[in-house]
């Protein structure tokens, strides 16, 4: 995938907290920003380093938590803004239909 916004290519998994999550959780912050925190989204300054990553990850045969240690993929992690999250689901619980018609 290539993006024009930030000018190089881009490989991205999605994660979605679908409805059905949030009809079990509710908008409780905690249990979203503990579901966000099992997901790990990876950011490379060099396609070297992500293929040398890529290749070791898929030699094992199951990764857990103490495999992504060894591999030093925390220094790769980026993690979610919950204080911004935390202002959307404000947001949308206090929006009303006047401020979405209002300019």
């Amino acid at each position: 995938m290539h993006n024009n916004n930030i000018g190089y290519d881009i490989q991205r998994f999605e994660v979605k907290l679908q409805s059905k999550y949030f009809h079990k959780y509710g908008l409780d912050i905690s249990s979203i920003e503990h579901t966000m925190s099992k997901y790990h989204l990876l950011y490379f300054e060099n396609l070297s380093d992500k293929n040398k990553i890529i290749d070791r990850y898929n030699s094992y045969s199951k990764v857990t938590q103490r495999e992504i240690g060894r591999m030093g993929l925390e220094k790769y992690r980026l993690y979610p803004n919950m204080e911004y999250i935390n202002y959307f689901l404000y947001y949308l619980q206090t929006i009303t239909m006047e401020d979405l018609y209002s300019n």
